[in-house]
């Protein structure tokens, strides 16, 4: 495990660049629904692997700070990342099985209106559409979310955390995958 300097100042990244404020969340390994905000102990526990969180796209102001483009095959998870390259995208590489073959690529934003982020994400998809690469879902997917009746839209599991099948980590990696 990293010092507990290190591992405070990634907790507080992870909570600033991808916490969404929503007022609930899924968590994953035991799969129920909490009706709260994300929390700082979440983030430890997750990163300790007792909770998976999925995690919400919107907030309550009906913003978002990322978009998540989602690969389940090793070799377009190279393409994908030599294709945003290309395109000028910055982006966060996460080998989202751990060592099995899927992949997140979180493209960061200070908080956005989500239907901007909605927007800039079909185009994302139909670029990578365009490059051959067929099997990839990019989030946010859901055009609209009613927020006010409970709703969430499509979710992404936390960067860094368990699988609930494959029960590996997720990590950040390089252009070959490699942590």
């Amino acid at each position: 495990m990293m010092e507990e300097r290190g591992l405070r100042e990634l907790v507080e990244l992870l909570m600033r660049y991808f916490v969404n404020p929503l007022g609930r969340w899924v968590d994953l390994l035991r799969e129920r629904r909490i009706e709260r905000d994300i929390r700082i102990e979440d983030v430890y526990d997750v990163l300790e692997g007792r909770i998976t969180i999925n995690l919400p796209c919107i907030d309550k102001n009906r913003k978002g700070r990322w978009i998540c483009v989602d690969i389940d095959n090793f070799e377009q998870g190279i393409e994908v990342y030599a294709i945003l390259r290309k395109l000028g995208i910055s982006f966060v590489p996460e080998r989202s099985m751990g060592d099995n073959n899927g992949w997140h690529f979180w493209i960061l934003f200070k908080p956005t209106e989500y239907n901007r982020l909605y927007k800039l994400a079909r185009k994302i998809d139909s670029l990578l559409r365009m490059y051959g690469i067929t099997k990839v879902e990019v989030f946010p997917k859901s055009e609209s979310v009613d927020i006010e009746k409970g709703g969430f839209g499509t979710c992404v599991r936390f960067p860094l955390s368990k699988h609930p099948e494959t029960k590996q980590f997720s990590y950040f990696a390089n252009e070959q995958g490699v942590k």
